[in-house]
């Protein structure tokens, strides 16, 4: 793994915690992601769009790394964005990938 982050993303995925798409929009609207990674690369308006609904949920995200760096990682088809349903999980990617600022200090 290149760092922390991909090391952690990808004990997320083992343990079958990671959600991609439309199933992840579902979960926002339930409350069963804890934290979600944007790619870098993804358009302005998905952007908006997912973080509006991250902001009136109070989900912590980060904005990183491009699709294509996501896609090699995770082995599967490039994505916007990806949510982590297992809080520990989410704390650990938090923490793993020193991704502490004033939208990531806290998980629900």
């Amino acid at each position: 793994m290149a760092n922390k982050i991909d090391a952690a993303i990808h004990l997320a995925l083992r343990a079958d915690a990671v959600v991609t798409g439309p199933q992840l929009l579902k979960l926002l609207a339930r409350k069963q992601v804890h934290f979600v990674i944007i790619a870098s690369d993804t358009s302005p308006a998905s952007t908006a769009m997912i973080t509006e609904r991250l902001m009136f949920y109070n989900i912590p995200y980060r904005i990183i790394e491009t699709k294509l760096h996501w896609q090699t990682i995770l082995k599967k088809q490039q994505f916007a964005y990806l949510g982590i349903t297992n809080k520990n999980l989410a704390i650990l990617c938090i923490q793993q990938g020193g991704l502490t600022d004033e939208r990531t200090k806290e998980v629900n």
